[in-house]
């Protein structure tokens, strides 16, 4: 079994687009809680929205050094019916 990330999510919130009709993409904020700096970190999110439940992957890439809050706006669901800002899952699934 593979460990999870040494990753906490701390929000993770679909923003609205411009019409607030639609998703503009989503904030995610984390902490990496290793002790080693991070490249890479992909997080696995869901969303319902009027049709169905989405999921997608998206990975923030930068420095994460151990102990710093990130805070990032991502593309993952920019452009899908906007039907609030919780998600239904936020998960750090993979991290280098």
């Amino acid at each position: 079994m593979i460990a999870p990330p040494p990753v906490a999510v701390i929000l993770c919130a679909v923003t609205p687009g411009a019409d607030f009709r639609q998703a503009g993409g989503v904030e995610v904020a984390f902490v990496n809680t290793g002790t080693t700096v991070l490249h890479h970190v992909t997080f696995d999110i869901g969303y319902h929205t009027i049709d169905a439940d989405i999921a997608r992957s998206v990975t923030d890439a930068g420095t994460f050094s151990p102990g710093f809050r990130i805070e990032h706006h991502l593309d993952a669901f920019a452009g899908i019916s906007f039907l609030g800002s919780a998600t239904s899952s936020c998960v750090a699934s993979e991290a280098d």
